[in-house]
């Protein structure tokens, strides 16, 4: 899966498949439509950790992708209609302040990407037919056709260069 190492925090462990929840504190990736939802400390955001508010219906199950300093990360998603209780704030992924931390991008990053292949994998394309987790890996395999399918992997750079109010703008000559 594409991400930033370089920008990943020290102590993050990808697990090699979706691993079951542990009943010890964990820490959270929320997504709300295109936000990552954060606990506000000042000018300070960080991923939630413990339980979740009760007031945030989840709209998928919690998935446990990766551990981080030793607390297991967990990646779901609610409502963009749910209203945030205090403390709490969502932060645009491609907004023009970076309020986000490169690390936590980089982590809630590779959380919805899984979270998006676990969402979109649980059918076979092929077939229709519901398939099982392959076992040290996020692929799939389908019972009824025998197709494996894996997380679509699109690298991309994509970087936003200002000077002042200025943008700058460029595409691949082939275009």
């Amino acid at each position: 899966l594409p991400f930033n190492r370089s920008a990943l925090p020290g102590g993050f462990v990808l697990h090699p498949t979706p691993q079951t929840r542990d009943s010890h504190p964990a820490r959270w990736i929320v997504l709300q439509g295109p936000n990552l939802v954060l606990c506000e400390q000042g000018d300070l955001r960080q991923l939630p950790q413990g339980a979740l508010p009760s007031e945030l219906l989840l709209t998928f199950p919690p998935l446990a992708f990766a551990s981080w300093q030793g607390q297991q990360l967990l990646v779901t998603a609610i409502s963009s209609q749910t209203t945030l209780p205090e403390g709490l704030v969502a932060e645009p992924f491609n907004a023009l302040r970076e309020l986000i931390p490169a690390d936590l991008m980089t982590i809630a990053g590779i959380g919805k990407q899984l979270l998006h292949w676990q969402q979109m994998s649980r059918f076979c394309s092929r077939c229709g037919g519901q398939p099982h987790q392959l076992a040290d890996s996020w692929g799939k395999k389908c019972p009824d056709c025998g197709s494996e399918h894996f997380p679509h992997i699109h690298p991309c750079a994509i970087v936003l260069i200002r000077r002042d109010d200025q943008l700058l703008l460029i595409r691949k000559p082939e275009w």
